[in-house]
């Protein structure tokens, strides 16, 4: 083989390896562009997840509230219910007085 057909030789494959390296250069820039575009809908994602936890404890503080107002309610109709249980029997003595009076 000659000096020449060796330089031949020599200069296709670096002409081929030139070829790999700027189709891999290629697929380089095309992960890139996907991994910014997974970033950005990853910011998306995570923009909404923290809208759906500043809800969360907003709806946690209303319903805590609702609670304390629920069982304060239901105090004062237990207050209400005993009050008027009370009177009832008063006023069932009294029947009771009454007709013991009648007879």
């Amino acid at each position: 083989m000659t000096d020449r057909e060796l330089l031949e030789l020599i200069l296709q494959k670096v002409e081929r390896l030139e070829s790999k390296i700027s189709g891999i250069d290629s697929e380089i820039s095309e992960i890139k562009e996907q991994q910014k575009s997974t970033n950005e809908r990853l910011d998306r994602i995570e923009r909404k997840v923290d809208n759906i936890e500043l809800k969360l404890d907003d709806l946690e503080i209303k319903n805590a509230s609702r609670h304390v107002e629920i069982i304060q309610k239901i105090d004062e109709i237990s207050a209400t219910a005993q009050s008027l249980s009370e009177a009832y029997g008063r006023h069932e003595i009294e029947i009771m007085k009454i007709k013991r009076k009648i007879i």
